[in-house]
């Protein structure tokens, strides 16, 4: 029993974790699991009260991941979490972590100048770029088009936060690109002897 409901949870969290992306796709795979749940408990293979439990740890599941989820939309690019990609200019500015065909920068998002402009983007933003066709340096201004995602994780009771762990180095939001050209670097226009700096040392 203990280990139907583990995995009714688990699928459950991995349900939710797609609500946002494709909410009519969760109902249809919902509805089918409770006709295969009751075609199995009319061929006496699986009762009906585990069967119920089965079920009801899948919907407690998908709850859990989406109250979550609510609690911590908040941040700069909240109201742009799951909408259409969306053009983002700023600067690198930590050193870029790379890995196997990818590079991972974050990038700094100035605030909007003018007072109309409450709705643009700003913050601190975890960008991945697969299979990069040309490095980044730190201090680099860049522009990037990428759809906004809020910082998550597996939320498994007692596992790893890789959410709180992304809100404490200050990462309000991650995107993600793949392929050559998908990043521009932009006119290092910059008076700020800082970046200079740091671009030079990652130049070296």
């Amino acid at each position: 029993m203990l280990l139907l409901l583990t995995a009714g949870f688990l699928f459950g969290l991995l349900l939710g974790s797609f609500v946002p992306y494709i909410p009519l796709s969760i109902v249809i795979i919902l509805l089918t699991t409770a006709g295969l749940l009751t075609y199995f408990e009319q061929r006496g293979t699986l009762s009906r009260r585990h069967g119920l439990v089965v079920y009801g740890s899948i919907v407690a599941g998908l709850f859990y991941w989406s109250f979550d989820a609510s609690l911590t939309a908040h941040g700069p690019f909240a109201h742009m979490v799951s909408k259409n990609p969306v053009a983002l200019e700023g600067t690198i500015c930590e050193p870029v972590r790379h890995g196997p065909n990818r590079a991972v920068v974050v990038l700094c998002v100035p605030e909007p100048k003018h007072a109309g402009e409450t709705d643009e983007p700003h913050g601190r933003v975890r960008l991945t770029w697969r299979e990069p066709d040309q490095s980044l340096l730190q201090g680099e201004p860049i522009s990037v088009t990428a759809r906004i995602r809020s910082p998550s994780g597996m939320v498994n009771p007692g596992g790893f936060d890789y959410e709180a762990y992304l809100e404490r180095q200050g990462i309000d939001a991650v995107a993600s690109v793949s392929g050559a050209g998908r990043i521009a670097k932009q006119p290092f226009m910059t008076d700020d002897r800082r970046w200079m700096v740091w671009r030079t040392i990652d130049e070296w």
